[in-house]
């Protein structure tokens, strides 16, 4: 009877045996963020590193080299790359969501306070457009605020008072963040 054949250990490959781990680390990387994230389009990047770790697999246990291998390993850093920069894309994009919703609400509350004002509000350009007026400015100047808006302001001052709530307005305009008053007569 032959003696038994001991099985032959393969030497270890340095490049294969870092492409495996890349390769591993970044389809579980990949995964993480698609499981906290909820985000697609970590799932194709998932797919193509488990797909990589898999074919490295295959060619250690078909006895590949390591030298032909130096490519993919290139493409496995490539790859982790941009799951980590698409990481760092769907963070910010997050924020920006949430940013854009508390600015959205505070809009929301401060419409709601100028509508339920019961002064008549008019907010304008720098050169007398009309860009906002509330509802009690239709009961105060008889205009329906739709109507309004885009109109020019100076066009509902009595035309005896014009020049003057006119000049008001263009010192306003000129002087950062002062603050004046001007009665004036309206047309209705």
């Amino acid at each position: 009877m032959p003696p038994p054949v001991e099985p032959t250990q393969m030497p270890v490959d340095p490049i294969i045996s870092a492409s495996i781990l890349l390769r591993a680390v970044g389809a579980g990387y990949a995964a993480l963020l698609l499981y906290r994230a909820s985000d697609l389009r970590f799932g194709a990047l998932t797919l193509m590193l488990l797909l990589m770790f898999v074919r490295q697999l295959l060619t250690v246990t078909e006895g590949g080299g390591s030298f032909t291998e130096l490519p993919g390993l290139l493409v496995s850093v490539l790859a982790i790359g941009a799951v980590y920069y698409l990481s760092k894309y769907v963070e910010q994009e997050g924020r920006t969501r949430r940013r854009l919703t508390r600015q959205n609400e505070r809009l929301q509350a401060q419409t709601e306070a100028l509508e339920q004002a019961a002064h008549g509000i008019l907010i304008l350009d720098t050169d007398g457009t009309i860009r906002y007026a509330n509802a009690a400015a239709e009961r105060i100047l008889g205009y329906d605020p739709d109507d309004l808006v885009g109109a020019d302001a100076f066009e509902v001052v009595h035309p005896a008072d014009r020049e003057r709530t006119r000049g008001t307005f263009d010192r306003l305009v000129a002087s950062d963040g002062a603050v004046d008053q001007v009665e004036h007569r309206t047309l209705a």
